[in-house]
């Protein structure tokens, strides 16, 4: 093994020390740096990690976008009216649906009128990556067989017990591998259900310190170079806004426009030409105003976020720790969210590096980091 990766989804910059304090006994050489994360969500982060380009380069941001053309997936009246009511049973039978389809619960009003991106926030690095290969794009996994190098990636929802599992396999593959990469999504899927400042998540991230020693001394044994960085942070949810319920009762709901509800942002998507009248929709920005930040060209530009109307005519960004519930991803309430302003320290990742790689700033972006990833596998 000649590089070590770990990937610690939705590891804060503010708990770096514990991983610090696991690491230094074994190299008390090794760097880490702040990583400024993108503006959206799991699978934005990937792809921009494997293209090494921003969201306005490599056009995905979110998973899925809006058609003025409606889709041939005819749905009654009555029945839409039944299932886009957001109460218990529906809202089971809504996620059950989504697990079987997708991973989102759509209003069905607004089904017709979506185009779901082949990408999501669960989709793997090895099909996010066979994805972006039939498009034509170089990845950092079409880099590393550029050098004829070896590798393996290991990800999924790896628990405790698994991963125990997990690091055994690597110390068996590790002498025959020149790269192993590890994804680890534990973090993230406890930060939401319980927050980031929850017991459960403190004593997840000490736990995974002391596994992180583990790995690091297997680095140092075959003398190997390694990364461990997060996507980013997170932060404790404070207020929930429902909006979800709110458009339900406007008559021009899905007539005249939809809206996405992806949790921390809100997207408004216009059926008709200069559609701004309806009272919902007034009700709606007014509640925007005083909890988000609309993302105007401007904002779109600094953010390096896609100009495109596909995902929506109104994007709004929800103020830190405020998100949307009822919306089209979280089956329960999330306790800890991210996805907001990259500016804010809460949301910010880390990256700790070995001591023979060479880094310039104490902060770094995401496709710098890929750059970072490209440098230290050309001198392999």
């Amino acid at each position: 093994m000649k590089l070590l990766a770990v990937y610690l989804d939705a590891w804060p910059y503010r708990y770096l020390r514990l991983l610090v304090n696991a690491i230094e006994g074994i190299d008390n050489e090794f760097k880490n740096l702040r990583l400024i994360p993108v503006y959206g969500y799991t699978d934005c982060f990937k792809v921009t990690l494997l293209t090494g380009k921003y969201p306005n380069e490599h056009n995905y941001w979110i998973s899925y976008k809006f058609t003025d053309e409606p889709k041939a997936r005819p749905i009654p009246t009555t029945l839409s009216c039944i299932l886009d009511r957001e109460v218990l049973p529906v809202r089971t039978f809504r996620f059950i649906l989504s697990k079987a389809i997708s991973i989102h619960m759509f209003h069905l009003k607004t089904w017709k009128y979506i185009n779901i991106n082949k990408i999501n926030p669960e989709t793997s690095f090895i099909d996010i990556d066979k994805y972006l290969r039939i498009r034509g794009m170089n990845t950092l996994f079409s880099f590393i067989e550029s050098k004829n190098l070896s590798y393996i990636t290991i990800e999924d929802h790896l628990y405790r017990h698994k991963l125990e599992k997990v690091i055994k396999l690597v110390i068996k593959k590790a002498k025959d591998l020149d790269v192993v990469f590890l994804y680890i999504d534990e973090p993230d899927f406890w930060g939401h259900r319980y927050g980031p400042d929850s017991p459960r998540y403190m004593d997840l991230l000490r736990w995974l310190s002391r596994l992180m020693k583990s790995l690091i001394k297997l680095a140092k044994i075959y003398r190997s170079s390694y990364i461990v960085f997060s996507d980013h942070g997170m932060t404790t949810v404070r207020k929930f806004i429902d909006v979800y319920n709110l458009v339900l009762k406007d008559d021009d709901y899905g007539k005249k426009y939809v809206i996405g509800i992806d949790a921390t942002f809100l997207r408004i998507f216009n059926l008709e030409d200069k559609y701004r009248e309806s009272n919902t929709l007034g009700k709606l920005r007014n509640i925007l105003s005083e909890h988000a930040t609309l993302l105007d060209e401007q904002k779109l530009e600094e953010y390096h976020l896609p100009k495109d109307r596909s995902y929506g005519d109104e994007i709004y960004a929800l103020r830190e720790g405020i998100i949307l519930y009822p919306n089209f991803f979280s089956w329960l309430k999330s306790h800890g969210m991210h996805a907001y302003d990259p500016k804010s320290e809460s949301q910010h990742g880390i990256v700790l590096v070995s001591s023979d790689i060479q880094i310039k700033d104490d902060m770094i972006t995401v496709p710098e980091l890929h750059k970072l990833f490209t440098g230290v596998i050309s001198k392999l």
